[in-house]
């Protein structure tokens, strides 16, 4: 199978339907795969792949929309919808309940809850009521709610349903269980993350969670309007992906604004068609509209098909290497039992062990802090010797963009920090041997409030100046000029152009003035502007260090305890094999290993046949 090329922002084209032949293989395939797992008595497995044969014949495809808090799902389904208002936006109201959005003739809103689960009939602007915490207390108002549905005459929705989820910080801690237990509807996966900050460890381990049922993801990558460096923070997060969840590496970006979406909204509701068009043309919300049409919409048995031969897969590459160590035993191979006495020996003394890994880890905590904090300092102080210099010579065209680079600067030297420190905690994880889970080097910190809109003061300080300065001292040097020429080409020119090469050279020194004193103005600006930089972004980094820090000490513990249950588990399975080990036994695990094997040649054949499972929607 080979992996397809990020496709950003690019209009899905329909994938040719593939024959009946290929289809009939791939649930025979699923047919043999149950009866070979249910004589193993992989019950799980067995339910697993039923569930996913039953919802063969589903309606309309299910899209989950996935994020971390304020990443912008909800306005990204409202400005998908055209309703600007239809879902709960603000930070501090943030979705609580899985919300479906689905096809409807007519608009309606029902809320599903403990003691009616048929649901009862609200209008639209209840939705909020029902779907948000309560700003004054950070609670649900309504904690029995279990789902909100909505229903929109809306083309768009035709044979697709989209599910906004609750938006947590840590995707698959504390509130995240809503969202996961959401994936077990899905059919396919739209994964939204901001253009603020690149993919963090919990969004990666997500992600490979939910790679063990679906096949088809999506990303959108919002807030682009806000961020004008995203290009470079996608380039980040593909990498990530190829590192953390290749199964996703091939699947589809759509940059994204909804800003612009909403304000092309209102351009269209004011009647100016064409502020409306380019607006909408900047939101990048019509390709992302014709990849879930052509691609989900109308693929949508294809799609659950994919997911349930990856399901089968898994269960069937899960099998085998369980048989495959099964035999191991069986035959008696030192390896093992060898494996299994120095797990013990080392085990025995954990309790050392990790006293030794935690004043390791505090001694490199506190190295780390005094390198995180030189690095940030230097960055910080070169950048603002680099942005005074240019102040000193710049004219008014450096001095007009000087607050956008100086923006986006700040916010790059944050993303390198932010990839520094990973590298970092990636390093003292490998010191830490295998005792440090997944995720112990996440930094998830965010970009720092106060710093968000750099450019807003710059507009109304330096470039004020310099507009206010230079152009109507331009414009009095023109009319000067122009008297000049007006009065040298009449009877009075002899006694007059003296006074117009006065008025002009007194012009130019008014408008040098002029431009010395936007650079004083802009060189206070970039100097006021970094005073608080250097404030914010250590303190940032410093949290984003002990926070990490913290899940490395408790990683390192959860660690052992891992493999504490591990061993056991291994220990026993080991014992109970070798006291059952009679020609029975053997002749079942050497069977189920053909058996087992055969499958997986079968089922490499059938997905490259079915469809990449990598990939998203087209």
């Amino acid at each position: 199978m080979t992996s397809a090329k990020p496709a950003v922002g690019a209009p899905a084209t329909p994938r040719p339907r593939s024959g009946e032949r290929p289809r009939a293989e791939a649930l025979r395939f699923i047919a043999d795969a149950v009866l070979v797992l249910d004589r193993l008595d992989d019950r799980a497995a067995v339910a697993a792949i039923r569930a996913e044969v039953d919802r063969l014949a589903g309606g309309a495809a299910t899209v989950v929309v996935v994020g971390e808090r304020n990443c912008g799902k909800s306005s990204l389904i409202n400005a998908l919808t055209g309703r600007g208002g239809l879902l709960p936006v603000d930070a501090d109201v943030a979705t609580n309940v899985h919300v479906a959005v689905h096809h409807a003739t007519e608009p309606t809103a029902r809320v599903v809850t403990l003691d009616e689960p048929a649901g009862r009939s609200v209008t639209l602007d209840e939705v909020g009521e029902y779907a948000a915490l309560d700003p004054a207390t950070g609670r649900p108002r309504h904690p029995d709610v279990l789902e909100v549905g909505i229903g929109l005459p809306d083309p768009l929705l035709r044979g697709l349903c989209l599910i906004d989820t609750p938006g947590v910080g840590g995707l698959i801690a504390g509130h995240a269980a809503v969202t996961l237990a959401t994936l077990a509807r899905a059919d396919a996966l739209l994964f939204v993350t901001a253009a603020g900050s690149e993919l963090t460890a919990s969004e990666c381990r997500f992600l490979a969670q939910a790679a063990e049922r679906i096949a088809t993801v999506a990303f959108v990558l919002t807030q682009t309007d806000k961020y004008p460096e995203w290009p470079a923070v996608l380039q980040r997060d593909l990498a990530l992906l190829r590192t953390h969840a290749p199964r996703y590496a091939g699947a589809p970006w759509f940059p994204v604004s909804n800003r612009a979406a909403a304000d092309s909204a209102r351009s269209a509701v004011r009647g100016d068609a064409e502020r409306a068009r380019r607006l909408r043309g900047i939101s990048g919300l019509d390709p992302l509209a014709a990849a879930l049409t052509a691609g989900v919409a109308a693929e949508a048995y294809q799609i659950r098909l994919r997911n349930a031969l990856l399901v089968t897969g898994r269960a069937v590459d899960r099998q085998l290497t369980a048989q495959r160590r099964n035999e191991l035993s069986l035959s008696g191979d030192p390896g093992l039992p060898a494996d299994l006495d120095r797990l013990r020996e080392r085990l025995a003394s954990a309790d050392e062990w990790i006293a030794r890994r935690r004043s390791r880890l505090t001694e490199r905590g506190r190295v780390l802090e005094r390198d995180q904090r030189l690095e940030l300092k230097r960055r910080v102080i070169g950048l603002r010797d680099q942005l005074l210099d240019l102040t000193r010579g710049g004219d008014r065209e450096l001095i007009d963009r000087l607050p956008d680079e100086l923006a986006r600067s700040v916010h790059a030297i944050w993303l390198d920090q932010q990839t520094w420190l990973r590298g970092r905690l990636t390093e003292l994880c490998a010191e830490l041997a295998d005792l440090a889970g997944p995720g112990a080097d996440e930094v998830t910190v965010a970009f720092p409030e106060h710093l968000r809109d750099l450019a807003a003061p710059a507009r109304g300080a330096a470039n004020a100046s310099a507009v206010d300065r230079i152009i109507p001292s331009i414009g009095l040097g023109s009319l000067a000029a122009g008297l000049t020429g007006a009065l040298v080409a009449g009877f009075l020119a002899p006694a007059v152009v003296g006074l117009g090469t006065v008025l002009v050279l007194y012009e130019r020194r008014r408008r040098k003035d002029a431009v010395n004193q936007a650079r004083q103005d802009a060189a206070r600006y970039v100097t006021q502007v970094m005073a608080q930089v250097e404030v914010e972004l250590p303190a940032a980094a410093q949290a984003a260090l002990e926070q990490a820090l913290v899940r490395l000490r408790d990683s390192v513990t959860e660690g052992v305890q891992a493999w504490r249950a591990e061993f056991d588990a291994a220990v026993a399975e080991h014992e109970r094999l070798l006291a059952g080990a009679g020609p029975g036994v053997r002749e079942r695990t050497t069977d189920a290993l053909a058996a087992l094997t055969q499958l997986t040649t079968r089922y490499l054949g059938i997905t490259a046949a079915i469809g990449d499972q990598r990939r998203g929607p087209p």
